[in-house]
């Protein structure tokens, strides 16, 4: 049975990232040969993965079907970021369903996605990477859970959470990874 994974700015080629991100590479090529290596271990041939943007660095489209092809997955969408120009873009912004749930797709995070007080919606962004622009993300969230007295279920899918692993992930394992990370569940 064929899965949907989810994950968000792989930078493919982008040099600077490993340092602003503080990712544990030597370099370019050695981040872009894990996540590879580490897509590929999860993603099968049918499946279906949503990158929620900022794929490439300077790729022209050569260079971007090349590496496209690199990675496991019948479908591979990607949901543009700030940094995709010129890629081969699915959307800016979509709704799918995720096994009985629907998911809000965007690069960056909507602090009032559509239908955020369902219980069967939900919203994974990225473009979220420094501390201090995380750590905003993360109080606004603790303001809506207040206001609403509900859980805000907007899950940063960027490649370098803990969680993520520079690995995509599915629905659950984002919830999971993400609720362990925010305290919400005891290790």
């Amino acid at each position: 049975m064929s899965k949907i994974f989810y994950i968000a700015d792989t930078h493919f080629g982008h040099k600077d990232i490993i340092a602003f991100d503080n990712r544990p590479f030597f370099d370019v090529k050695d981040m872009e040969e894990t996540i590879i290596k580490n897509w590929n271990s999860v993603v099968g041939s049918e499946d279906t993965v949503y990158i929620l943007g900022d794929v490439f660095w300077n790729f022209d489209f050569t260079k971007q079907i090349e590496l496209t092809h690199k990675l496991n997955g019948y479908h591979i969408r990607i949901i543009a970021g700030n940094h995709d120009d010129g890629a081969d873009i699915y959307s800016n912004y979509a709704i799918v369903e995720d096994e009985g749930r629907y998911v809000v797709l965007c690069h960056y995070p909507i602090m009032f996605y559509k239908n955020m007080v369902n219980p069967n919606w939900y919203h994974l962004y990225g473009h979220v990477h420094a501390a201090w622009d995380h750590n905003m993300t993360e109080n606004w969230r603790k303001q809506i859970e207040a206001l609403y007295l509900t859980e805000w279920k907007g899950y940063n899918v960027g490649c370098m959470m803990p969680y993520m692993d520079y690995t995509p992930r599915t629905l659950d394992e984002i919830i999971a990874g993400a609720r362990k990370m925010r305290g919400l569940v005891k290790s």
